[in-house]
């Protein structure tokens, strides 16, 4: 969804994007994938309270939830064919 607004122009989507997964020098997401890493990593690195255990709990949460965003745009991109 996000990189299909892109794509379609949607500028404020596009900054928001930008701002949010900290991309520089003109930069820009092109793919969910390392998008989702991105806002993870961002929000973990952000954390006062990290140790060893939490780092890996937090990865391993990451790519959870990369999988699942991933399989829901996929399921979506599938609906929306059958639509």
């Amino acid at each position: 969804m996000l990189l299909a607004e892109i794509d379609n122009g949607d500028e404020q989507v596009k900054a928001d994007a930008i701002r949010i997964g900290n991309y520089t020098d003109g930069q820009f997401p092109t793919d969910s994938k390392e998008f989702a890493k991105r806002i993870f990593y961002t929000v973990f690195m952000g954390s006062e309270n990290r140790s060893v255990h939490v780092h890996r709990i937090a990865a391993h949460l990451s790519l959870v939830v990369v999988v699942v965003v991933i399989v829901l745009f996929q399921t979506s991109s599938v609906l929306s064919l059958l639509s």
